[in-house]
């Protein structure tokens, strides 16, 4: 096809794995490289979380300024976020009705004058595109500062209170910053791609406007058996106690198949190796990863003691059951000399044992000659 002149391009798809990172380091490294290396990975990604939840905290409060707070235009042409309050609550609700949430005003809405200007409603259409989370991404976690970068007047007003407090220049790579960065806006765009999000708050709020209006004992009715139901269920979940012991009456191991038991005690131990090495790579948690290595080795000790007993127990149960069949037949024997029935019911427990010896194969060698 090169020949030919036809640029065509195959599309390759591309999969993602996990994988451990012990796997991919060579074998023959040091440990001291090894864990370097190691370090160097762990240090990075914590690094690149903290970045992205300083940068969704940031943009939380962004978007949290704007429930008491809405743009105005001044007079001189520039976009101002003031403090204004919103419709209240019960304006909207009946007269009697018990509100128990914090909520008690809406967000006010935006000043129609403040879109009236020339592209300002353009503006404000792409306050949260791309190009502006961008733009929040350099003004406080570049290397420059806010003057070289051009802020349209709505993200300007957001911005204004709100300082830049370190900087990440010296705590993380740019470019994992940005790698991070485009992680965040790709999930961003997910979830407000469709009006889901948006009809579904509203269809709830019309529902449940309507069910105060026109059934308010209904939904009063409703709002107790819910609050019931919820206490309930919170008062009936059994609580969870740490550092228990093990209940040993209720573990059954024999039960279980030689596969079953065996893959029971390799994962403890498993576990166990998993625990003690977190405890060597990370010093500053080695008390509570020793406590999980110590209770993996006191279940793989239990889930050992209670497979003994078992064996132990089902050997003497099969022990004082063969002397009783023994002595049952010893019984029909010596009242088969005086009683005919006894006579057919030693012959028949016979006839059974044989047939059973022959099923399974334990023939004695002189009846087979």
């Amino acid at each position: 096809r090169e020949a030919e002149g036809l640029n065509i391009t195959e599309d390759k798809r591309i999969t993602t794995v996990t994988w451990s990172l012990n796997k991919l380091l060579r074998a023959d490294l040091e440990n001291d490289i090894r864990q370097a290396f190691k370090d160097t990975c762990r240090q990075t990604m914590v690094s690149l979380s903290n970045y992205i939840n300083e940068y969704s905290f940031l943009f939380y409060r962004l978007i949290m300024s704007l429930r008491t707070s809405t743009f105005t235009r001044l007079p001189d042409g520039s976009v101002d976020l003031q403090q204004r309050t919103g419709i209240n609550v019960e304006r909207i609700l009946p007269e009697g009705f018990q509100n128990t949430t914090a909520i008690r005003t809406f967000p006010p809405p935006i000043v129609r004058q403040c879109l009236e200007a020339e592209g300002a409603d353009q503006q404000f259409s792409k306050l949260f595109d791309d190009s502006e989370l961008r733009i929040l991404h350099a003004l406080y976690f570049g290397s420059r500062g806010s003057n070289a970068i051009a802020l349209h007047p709505f993200l300007s007003a957001l911005t204004s209170d709100i300082p830049k407090e370190n900087d990440w220049q010296e705590i993380v790579e740019p470019f994992l910053m940005r790698l991070a960065l485009a992680r965040y806006m790709i999930n961003f765009k997910n979830i407000w791609s469709n009006k889901k999000l948006f009809g579904t708050m509203l269809t709830r709020a019309i529902t449940v406007l309507l069910r105060v209006h026109l059934a308010p004992r209904l939904e009063a009715d409703r709002r107790t058996r819910i609050a019931e139901a919820r206490n309930k269920r919170r008062n009936d979940r059994p609580q969870i106690q740490r550092n228990t012991p093990i209940p040993r009456n209720e573990i059954i191991v024999i039960g279980k198949s030689h596969n079953a038991r065996r893959r029971l005690i390799r994962d403890e131990e498993k576990r166990r190796q998993t625990y003690l090495r977190k405890a060597q790579e990370r010093p500053e948690d080695e008390a509570k990863f020793r406590a999980k290595a110590d209770r993996c080795q006191l279940r793989i000790n239990t889930y050992i003691d209670v497979l003994i007993n078992e064996k132990a127990q089902a050997q003497t149960t099969v022990a004082t059951t063969e002397p009783t069949l023994l002595q049952l037949q010893a019984d029909i024997a010596a009242a088969s000399d005086v009683n005919p029935i006894a006579e057919q019911q030693l012959q028949a427990m016979e006839d059974e044992q044989e047939n059973e010896r022959v099923s399974t194969g334990d023939i004695p060698r002189r009846r087979i000659k």
